[in-house]
């Protein structure tokens, strides 16, 4: 048997007696039983018949208690309607008159805005006791606290649980006030809470109030003396069982009752339940609320806090209560803007497990987020230490940071970390990770771009248009030159070719200066010059060769037009398929020139010529030829 479960056996033993109370009614107040006045109980009632009676008529019952009634009446001296509290027949023994008057003069010592007004006390004609109190008109806190409609039509409440929350809050003020006066309530409860009709809040029936202080007047109720079990089972806090000795009542009592309020505001009924007074009882010396989920948890931390069972583990003071509900009802709006960002980052979840055509589901995807993460920097703005606005801010950039990596953006997977407060080793891998593999992609892009370039045909057509075209033109003039100088006694062929081919040399150079920006801009550029020079020099050197070789001049003119037709058909292999037709024309004229020797240079021109036309059709951009549309 546990600890706890001793006690409860031990304490039921003494608690039978209020078994039945328990049982039939647990959220009404037990009282502790009367005893006969003390000596200075007795000086007190004897000060009070000194005062005289007190002018007050009395008309028709308001309502009853166990020994009291109160009736509404007129206070003579002001002409004002009170509620008066006088004992019933049958309770007018020195003890009952002195708990009554105990209680009035207890109220009384406490002047508070939220504490009802004690106007006078005196004596009926009859000698009884008149407790004069402010009569207020409006109704007890418990018949709204779960009513919404109620407290929106009776006092415009918009939002029932911040109204609640605003009228124990005024409770907490009054029992801190009564505190500071060493009071302790021992009965706090919806029940015993009245809101006027303008919204004003009276914490009410301080019959078992307790004074943690002896004044040595005998007018209150002592703490230091209150054993037996007392207050409202359904709320009681441990200590309030009785038995203790000493007793353990005091400020922090009050404190857990607080507490217990507060679980009926979020739960719709009392903490303390059961089918039997044992179940009840044990209830209370647990003390372990059990919250719903859907209730509110720093609220429900509050009340947790303030119903702990052991009393210095609660709040340290009545205020302290108000001030954490305060801090709910100003954290609220954050943990509201939270709430609906949280329902954006399930969207945005949502959308991201979704199969749909990428660039729309980003953008998508991105909108939401930027709501979601614009309400979570709200919710944080307003409340710093909102954990879960920060909890669903993180979520949400973390799972953008994967759907970025899955589509292969790792820099927008960074800077999404950068927005994490401190991201995990295992983030900060996978994003390290993914920079890296999409780094090696964009360098093989680069590599691939590049290579692309290099062997575009369409750049730089023009400018090989222009120098093929202007090189073959001139090339197919040259041979006609040759042709007059050729026959001529005095001018050597080998030499005449020697020049002819060195004018084309330095010829082709020229026009690769002038036009090198464009000639070395690609790879077939680059190619397709190196290949003419190359043609050029093999052309000098067919020359060169056959003239230190003593053979016939026109030995070299023949297999020119075989070295053409090889470096075209390399240039249309390679490069330009389309050039075929000038390699083809340069075969036909060697095959022709062996048969009429006499006509190479014609030929030669001739060849030159089509290549010069063949280089322009194939090379030409498309708008050089383009009509102007008809106006």
């Amino acid at each position: 048997m546990s600890e706890l479960d001793r006690t409860i056996r031990d304490r039921w033993a003494t608690l039978q007696v209020n078994a039945a109370t328990i049982e039939a009614s647990p959220v009404s107040t037990i009282v502790p039983p009367t005893a006969d006045p003390t000596s200075a109980g007795r000086r007190a009632l004897a000060r009070l018949a000194r005062g005289g009676a007190t002018r007050v008529e009395l008309e028709g019952t308001l309502g009853e208690g166990g020994m009291g009634v109160v009736r509404l009446g007129t206070q003579s001296s002001l002409g004002r309607k009170v509620a008066v509290k006088t004992l019933r027949t049958g309770h007018r023994d020195d003890a009952s008159v002195l708990k009554l008057m105990r209680e009035a003069w207890i109220t009384g010592s406490l002047e508070h805005p939220n504490i009802m007004p004690i106007h006078d006390v005196g004596l009926d004609d009859d000698g009884m006791p008149l407790v004069v109190l402010k009569r207020i008109e409006g109704t007890d806190w418990s018949q709204i606290i779960h009513d919404a409609t109620a407290a929106r039509e009776r006092f415009g409440a918009a939002d029932l649980l911040e109204h609640n929350l605003g009228v124990l809050m005024q409770v907490c003020r009054a029992v801190a006030f009564a505190h500071s006066r060493g009071v302790v309530h021992r009965d706090i409860k919806p029940e015993n809470v009245r809101i006027g009709a303008f919204g004003e809040v009276y914490l009410l029936d301080w019959g078992i109030a307790v004074s943690m202080q002896d004044d040595q007047s005998g007018r209150f109720p002592l703490a230091s003396q209150a054993r037996e079990m007392a207050g409202t089972p359904a709320y009681m806090a441990p200590e309030m069982l009785g038995e203790d000795d000493p007793p353990c009542i005091g400020p922090h009592t009050d404190i857990y009752l607080l507490g217990a309020t507060l679980y009926e505001i979020l739960v719709g009924r009392p903490p303390h339940h059961g089918p039997s007074a044992l179940a009840i009882v044990s209830s209370v010396l647990k003390s372990e609320p059990v919250f719903p989920s859907e209730a509110p948890e720093e609220l429900c931390a509050i009340a947790r806090r303030a119903m702990r069972a052991k009393a210095e583990e609660r709040y340290e003071s009545a205020d302290d209560v108000r001030v954490a509900i305060e801090g709910y009802l100003r954290h609220r709006g954050s943990l509201a803007l939270a709430e609906r960002a949280a329902e954006r980052a399930v969207g945005l979840e949502r959308l991201l497990e979704s199969v749909g055509e990428d660039s729309e589901r980003r953008v998508a995807a991105y909108d939401l987020f930027g709501e979601c993460r614009f309400g979570f920097d709200q919710a944080l703005a307003d409340w710093p230490e909102n954990e879960t606005a920060r909890a669903g801010r993180e979520r949400a950039i973390l799972m953008m940071i994967d759907f970025e990596l899955v589509r292969g953006d790792a820099r927008a997977a960074a800077r999404l970390k950068d927005e994490l407060d401190e991201a995990s080793p295992s983030v900060n891998a996978r994003v390290d990770s993914g920079l890296r593999e999409q780094e090696e992609r964009e360098r093989r892009l680069a590599l691939l771009e590049k290579l692309g370039k290099d062997l575009d045909p369409k750049v730089g057509t023009r400018t090989r248009m222009f120098v093929g075209g202007l090189f073959a033109t001139v090339w197919a003039v040259a041979p006609l030159v040759a042709q007059l100088y050729a026959h001529a006694p005095e001018h050597d062929s080998h030499q005449i070719n020697l020049l002819m081919c060195g004018g084309a040399l330095l010829f082709a150079f020229a026009l690769f200066v002038w036009a090198r920006d464009s000639l070395t801009k690609t790879a077939i550029n680059r190619r397709l010059s190196a290949s003419v020079g190359l043609l050029l020099v093999v052309q000098i050197l067919f020359a060169l060769g056959a003239m230190l070789l003593g053979l016939d001049p026109s030995v070299p003119d023949v297999f020119l037009f075989l070295l053409w037709f090889m470096a075209t058909s390399f240039i249309a292999i390679g490069v330009e398929k389309r050039l075929l037709p000038a390699a083809l024309i340069h075969l036909a004229s060697f095959f022709l020139v062996i048969r009429y020797l006499e006509l190479r240079f014609y030929a030669m021109a001739f060849a030159n010529f089509a290549t010069a036309v063949n280089i322009v059709a194939v090379w030409r951009p498309e708008r050089l030829f383009e009509r102007p549309a008809a106006r």
